[in-house]
């Protein structure tokens, strides 16, 4: 039986085996789905390498080296710092204070308070025999080495809450002084 039923105004058609509206463009479904499947693709890409950064140590500790100019007396200061870190890591920071001929006198190394508060300072090594600070900088006193190297290690842990950069610098003097600046990015 059929019926001579006006067909409604959404007209149907088949098409591959399958009824589709009229109107309807099958080419916009396949780039559709193209677009989507490449969108995948580079997401997958991205992940890809950031679990691969991971992997090979691109988000973690790096060391960092600055040397100062001789002073008028030859002194110089060499730092070796944590030039990226993240939140809660250990770092050290090493300073080199050397002078050709030795030291006569105690050596004085300044470093900026903002700087060491982005860190928890565990220790000093060698311990100063005098430490005094201001508004700005804290101040460690240490007795002459024998030689004319002193080697200062400060063990920190970067604070949890610290990201993005934090600027510090070295200054030292027994005579006449020398400094040096650096950069650590604390990475999120």
């Amino acid at each position: 039986m059929t019926s001579d039923r006006p067909r409604d105004a959404d007209t149907r058609r088949a098409e591959g085996g399958r009824t589709v509206p009229d109107g309807h463009d099958p080419t916009a479904d396949v780039r559709s789905s193209r677009r989507a499947a490449r969108v995948r693709l580079i997401a997958l890409g991205l992940i890809g390498a950031f679990l691969m950064a991971g992997l090979l140590g691109g988000f973690g500790v790096r060391t960092g080296e600055a040397r100062s100019a001789a002073a008028r007396d030859g002194t110089t200061v060499g730092v070796r710092y944590p030039a990226v870190a993240r939140p809660g890591l250990a770092v050290s920071l090493q300073v080199r204070v050397a002078r050709p001929g030795g030291f006569d006198a105690p050596i004085e190394v300044r470093l900026p308070l903002a700087y060491l508060r982005a860190f928890d300072v565990n220790a000093v090594t060698p311990a100063p025999a005098e430490e005094t600070s201001d508004a700005r900088d804290v101040e460690w006193t240490f007795d002459p080495p024998e030689g004319g190297v002193l080697t200062v290690v400060v063990d920190l842990r970067v604070e949890p809450g610290v990201q993005w950069r934090v600027e510090g610098s070295v200054a030292a003097a027994s005579g006449a002084p020398a400094g040096v600046g650096f950069d650590t990015w604390i990475a999120p």
